[in-house]
């Protein structure tokens, strides 16, 4: 829903259709769409302009676009216009697709495919992207 805070009116709204258990854990607006990751419900997509919404989970079949896991915690715009969602299990790029960059494919990236890295932490919880190069890290 766009609200004018001005006019104090809501002027546009938009169907959300996501599973009723899942909490949402941000909210991101680029460009002409609207990001919303969640707990349950991954990745969501809202094209502003036609209201039409892109979904994106995860699924066990590796052959599918999928996210490294549902419980999403966090998306970010990446300078190429790409992005990066953060999950309970590692990150996944979003990608422009070559022959059609309107849809975007995912690769998930996990450490447990390797048996020296089972041990490491792969749950991510938040996300930041220093696109300016601003934080001192020394």
């Amino acid at each position: 829903m766009f609200f004018d805070k001005i006019a104090g009116k809501v002027v546009r709204k938009f169907k959300y259709s996501i599973n009723p258990s899942a909490n949402a854990t941000t909210i991101m607006s680029e460009g002409e769409y609207i990001w919303v990751s969640s707990i349950v419900g991954g990745v969501t997509r809202l094209h502003i302009p036609t209201g039409k919404s892109d979904y994106y989970q995860y699924n066990e079949d590796a052959r599918l676009s999928s996210l490294s896991h549902s419980d999403a915690y966090g998306v970010v715009a990446l300078d190429n216009g790409s992005y990066i969602a953060v999950t309970w299990n590692g990150y996944t790029l979003l990608a422009p697709e070559e022959n059609d960059p309107s849809k975007l494919s995912a690769t998930p990236y996990t450490n447990t495919s390797f048996l020296q890295y089972r041990n490491v932490e792969t749950r991510m919880i938040s996300v930041y992207y220093d696109k300016e190069n601003t934080m001192d890290w020394n």
